[in-house]
């Protein structure tokens, strides 16, 4: 008997003896991809085999995701769609004669859609009168998979770093988080703005990136004037800080009298009179700005409101 079964095997491996023989109808398809992120485009093959002395134009086939019946046997593309999470997506292939009620045939696949990685990035620390920056990227899930993030210098044509998964995780249970983070020294031949690019890339090969200029500089970057009018452009006096120390700023007009002072961790003026309430008029006003935290640095100048 086993010399039979192995004699019958090889004839159908030789295409001698007919499939359709020890097998009724069979619902079959194959896929060109089974995992990706994002958005998935999949094309499905129909490989199903009729019922002996049948055709295959003797059977209508419905696909799980399609509304309607597919009378095309050859192939039919899709295009799915992560959801934001790592999702499992079954595929259903029903193979129904057209003629005979209840002749049914069905196969069942699967495809793995993840959502495309998270790979914002943001400086979350410069300490004043130096050039370390440190950056941080955005939440990655805490699942079991790894992360691999390259930080580069686009600007240099230079790959920083690459650190093969996330070294920071933050809360517990389901809301536990990864980041990676950044400490960075630039050149002093480096002062100006760079474009920084992180790519994250998980280990099923999906992979973004986020590009961010920076502007690299030891000290404070204070405007030369500001025209606050309401149109949306320069309607404030607005300096760049790290936004983790705190500075004290004042403003004088061109007769010595304070108009204006904060003590905060952002450097900025409305351009009100603080005793009045009233628009400050045009013309050339003058500024200290004083580091209360962090290193000591001092900083003083002028610039000039322009009202129309």
């Amino acid at each position: 008997m086993v010399r039979l079964a192995r004699f019958i095997i090889a004839l159908i491996v030789l295409g001698i003896f007919p499939r359709s023989i020890l097998q009724g109808q069979v619902a079959n398809f194959s896929m060109d991809t089974t995992m990706g992120c994002g958005s998935l485009r999949v094309t499905f093959y129909n490989t199903s085999i009729p019922d002996a002395g049948e055709s295959i134009d003797d059977y209508d086939f419905y696909w799980s995701f399609a509304s309607s019946v597919r009378r095309d046997t050859a192939r039919v593309s899709h295009v799915f769609n992560s959801l934001y999470r790592d999702t499992l997506i079954a595929v259903t292939l029903t193979m129904r004669h057209r003629n005979i009620e209840g002749k049914t045939a069905l196969h069942r696949d699967t495809i793995r859609i993840r959502p495309l990685p998270n790979a914002w990035f943001q400086i979350v620390d410069h300490p004043l009168d130096t050039l370390l920056y440190i950056f941080r990227s955005g939440k990655a899930p805490s699942d079991t998979i790894a992360y691999r993030y390259t930080w580069r210098d686009v600007s240099a044509n230079r790959t920083i770093r690459v650190h093969p998964n996330a070294n920071a995780i933050e809360g517990t249970g389901a809301s536990r988080i990864r980041r990676d983070t950044l400490v960075h020294v630039f050149a002093s031949n480096q002062v100006g703005y760079r474009t920084m690019r992180l790519t994250v890339t998980d280990w099923y090969g999906c992979s973004a990136q986020f590009d961010t200029t920076v502007l690299i500089n030891r000290t404070l970057v204070v405007p030369k004037f500001f025209t606050p009018n309401g149109d949306g452009q320069n309607d404030y006096f607005y300096v760049q800080t790290n936004g983790k120390d705190t500075y004290r700023l004042e403003i004088f007009n061109d007769k010595g009298q304070r108009v204006f002072h904060s003590v905060s961790q952002s450097i900025m003026w409305d351009g009100i009179i603080e005793t009045s309430g009233q628009p400050a008029p045009a013309g050339t006003y003058y500024y200290y700005i004083e580091a209360v935290t962090g290193i000591p640095a001092r900083v003083k100048g002028f610039f000039v409101l322009f009202r129309q």
